[in-house]
């Protein structure tokens, strides 16, 4: 069963190495520890077996939430994983009160 969390500072070796195999334009471990950081981001994680298989980098913004990066392990996608993560930032922009996304 696929779980979905919040991303924190521990993840930042495991997203770091993903990132790097999921994209040719790779997000600096820099670029990266500071969305983790930042107040105004929403980064979610997707966990199957104790592994983040998935995870998403957003913004909150005055009124809207950006999104900045989707990444799925390419053994997961076309299995609804990124969907899965659009539904939770959804519904959490519904929370924040922000419409847009």
């Amino acid at each position: 069963m696929d779980t979905i969390r919040k991303i924190v500072f521990n993840d930042l070796i495991e997203i770091i190495g993903l990132e790097k195999k999921i994209f040719d334009d790779s997000w600096s471990s820099k670029i990266i520890q500071n969305q983790i950081k930042n107040l105004e981001a929403i980064n979610l994680a997707v966990i199957q077996d104790s592994r983040i298989i998935a995870y998403i980098f957003s913004r909150i913004y005055i009124d809207f939430i950006e999104i900045e990066r989707v990444g799925v392990i390419k053994s997961e996608r076309r299995n609804k994983v990124g969907e899965k993560l659009m539904k939770e930032l959804e519904n959490i922009a519904y929370v924040k009160n922000k419409r847009n996304i």
